[in-house]
């Protein structure tokens, strides 16, 4: 029987887009995949998938998580019991062996949602770091923790933030102090498909 890893990220449920998961659950999700290279070192996160791939459209330009820019091709995924969208980085038509992190993104347009058990939850959290006020740097590589619960929060820990300058100025990464600070991003859901 399929187990899959699927990350619901804090905005996600934060605003409401899907219930808190927790244990023994019935739910639906629409999934992105976010391919990672398997040598970057260890991401409870990451898994090993097999699909079949489809790209359906033009490449399109996209920020790549080392900064730069370069073409995607909307490609969808599909294998026996879940399917997923991909941005990926070359043409695909046919089967394809796969490393990488399912996200919950309840923006997307499939025609088929994924729908299963939640047989396990666990809070992720990770280092992120600043240099200054206003430039965080994104997350330290290695630092992501799980916390096995029962039942997902829908609110996270952030992180230490400064007093807002003004009234009525929301937080927001520029309040951050310098150095590193651990925050919570999610879940990550242990997921049997229906």
């Amino acid at each position: 029987m399929t187990e899959l890893l699927v990350v619901v990220p804090s905005w996600v449920l934060g605003d409401g887009a899907v219930p808190p998961p927790a244990r023994g659950d019935q739910v639906v999700y629409r999934l992105a995949f976010h391919e990672r290279d398997p040598a970057a070192g260890a991401d409870p996160t990451v898994q090993e998938l097999h699909a079949h791939g489809n790209t359906w459209a033009e490449p399109w330009n996209r920020r790549k998580p080392d900064g730069t820019t370069g073409p995607a091709w909307p490609t969808r995924l599909d294998a026996v019991d879940w399917r997923a969208h991909w941005s990926a980085p070359r043409e695909v038509h046919g089967a394809v062996d796969l490393v990488g992190v399912l996200v919950v993104d309840p923006l997307l347009r499939l025609e088929r949602a994924v729908s299963g058990t939640v047989v396990d939850v666990h809070v992720i959290s990770e280092e992120v770091e600043a240099d200054a006020p206003g430039t965080l740097r994104g997350t330290v590589p290695g630092s992501l923790r799980l916390r096995a619960v029962d039942s997902s929060p829908r609110w996270f820990d952030d992180g230490p933030l400064r007093t807002p300058p003004t009234p009525g100025w929301h937080p927001t990464a520029e309040l951050r102090p310098r150095g590193r600070h651990r925050r919570e991003s999610g879940a990550l859901v242990t997921l049997r498909p229906a």
